[in-house]
C-alpha cells in the first residue's frame, strides 16, 4: 500500500537525485506507472527516471548495508536479505558475472548487448561480402583472427561463469 504523503516527498527527492531511504526506496518501487503519471502529473521520461533513482538507491542501500556487516544476520534484517530482498530481486539487478562481490549499476550487459549487435551485423556482411578465393591484406587477417579469438574468449569465460551460477543455485 502507497502511503500518499511519502510517496510525495520520494518523488520529489528522486527527481533530484537526492539519497532515499529504505522505505521511500520501497514506495517507489511498489507504485506502478499509473500512480507515476496520472495521480502525480508525471510524464513517462520523469516516471522512468523516477523508478530508475529508485533502484539505483536500493542498489546503493544494499551494497553500504552488505559493506558494513560481517554476515547477513549482522544487517539486522529477516531472511537473508528481508526488504532490500524483496525490492531487487535478480531480474532487476541483472547476474553478477564481473569479478568481486558487489554489482555495479552501469548497465554494461546493454552495451556489450550493442557491440555485439553491430559485431554480428558487420560479420554478416563481411562474409556475404568475401569470396572464398579472395586474397586479402595480411592486417584484415589479423583483426578477423584477433575478434573471433577475443569473442570466444568472452564467450567460453562467460558461459563457464553462467552454467556455474545457475549449478550453485541446486
Amino acid at each position: 500500500m502507497i502511503d500518499y504523503e511519502k510517496a510525495d516527498l520520494a518523488i520529489v527527492k528522486a527527481l533530484s537525485k537526492a539519497a532515499l531511504t529504505l522505505e521511500e526506496i520501497e514506495q517507489l518501487l511498489d507504485a506502478d506507472r499509473k500512480y507515476f503519471t496520472v495521480d502525480q502529473g508525471l510524464d513517462h521520461v520523469q516516471a522512468a527516471a523516477v523508478k530508475s533513482w529508485a533502484k539505483s538507491e536500493a542498489l546503493r542501500c544494499r551494497a553500504q548495508l552488505m559493506g558494513q556487516a560481517k554476515s547477513l544476520e549482522d544487517m539486522g534484517l529477516e531472511e537473508g536479505l528481508g526488504k532490500l530482498g524483496k525490492i531487487l530481486s535478480e531480474e532487476d539487478l541483472g547476474r553478477l558475472l564481473d569479478y568481486g562481490e558487489i554489482k555495479s549499476d552501469s548497465d554494461e550487459g546493454r552495451m556489450a548487448k550493442q557491440d555485439l549487435y553491430k559485431m554480428t551485423e558487420y560479420s554478416a556482411k563481411l562474409h556475404e561480402m568475401l569470396d572464398d578465393n579472395d586474397d586479402l591484406p595480411e592486417w584484415c587477417l589479423k583483426y578477423i583472427y584477433l575478434s573471433s579469438a577475443a569473442l570466444s574468449k568472452v564467450y567460453h569465460y562467460l558461459d563457464y561463469k553462467i552454467f556455474r551460477g545457475a549449478d550453485s543455485t541446486k
